[in-house]
């Protein structure tokens, strides 16, 4: 479609040039002739009458065959274009809850760590991981789980700022990262996403699902500034807070 659209766009460039070149050598003729002697004869027709012709045949082919030609290579593009772009987000998306995967996740982190070392700005992880899930899917099936999971999204969404990363990193699994300017900043925060998930309330049609998180949090205040360094002290501080009653922060 392309290259038919581009043999297109250039035989009808042709074609005008030649019948627009045409037609002031026709005028420059009648200009400079007195009038009174015959026009010259080309194919049989009148140049002036030839000329007329060209440039209608010309016109008429733009119309019918390449401008529509073009419009719809623009078109075929347009679709190319769109198409890569949502296979982009597709690649960095997790697919049941709209938040980026785990794969964005570790490679934004490593961008974070870099950046904000260089500023030596205060950098969180929160992880957070759903308490009694499994129960939920084994009492009202995997349907109610993808509800509270879906829901739980939209609020992670809402509570953190713009430029947090907030993403689904396994089944229940869900970590942030955030900046902050002070140290004081950082649990508050996290007891703020916890508070937020335990007055959640998902109705399901049979019961209403009230569930709550448990949350390990590690910063570079901790003197870890490897991302494997505090992935693995959140997930040791997510642990305790499971062992020791869930629905609450460890940081």
């Amino acid at each position: 479609m392309k290259r038919l659209a581009g043999s297109a766009y250039w035989i009808y460039s042709a074609a005008t040039v030649g019948s627009l070149a045409l037609a002031v050598v026709v005028l420059m003729r009648d200009r400079s002739g007195d009038g009174a002697s015959a026009e010259p004869m080309l194919f049989g027709l009148p140049q002036s009458e030839l000329t007329l012709i060209l440039m209608s045949a010309t016109l008429l082919f733009g119309l019918l065959f390449t401008l529509p030609s073009l419009r719809r290579s623009q078109t075929v593009q347009q679709e190319l274009t769109d198409r890569a772009a949502k296979l982009e987000v597709a690649v960095v998306t997790d697919p049941l809850t709209g938040l980026y995967n785990r794969r964005y996740f570790e490679d934004a982190f490593d961008e974070y760590l870099k950046e904000f070392s260089k500023i030596n700005a205060p950098l969180a992880l929160l992880t957070l991981d759903l308490d009694h899930f499994k129960s939920v899917n084994d009492t009202y099936g995997h349907d109610a789980g993808d509800v509270v999971l879906k829901q739980l999204a939209l609020r992670l969404q809402k509570l953190t700022r713009e430029h947090d990363i907030v993403a689904r990193t396994g089944g229940e699994e869900f970590c942030i990262v955030a900046p902050f300017p002070q140290s004081e900043q950082i649990r508050p925060f996290a007891e703020r996403v916890c508070r937020m998930v335990a007055e959640m309330r998902i109705d399901i049609g049979a019961v209403v699902l009230r569930p709550t998180v448990s949350i390990g949090v590690a910063s570079t205040l901790d003197g870890v500034f490897t991302k494997r360094e505090l992935i693995k002290l959140s997930d040791e501080r997510l642990y305790q807070a499971k062992e020791t009653g869930r629905n609450k922060v460890c940081a």
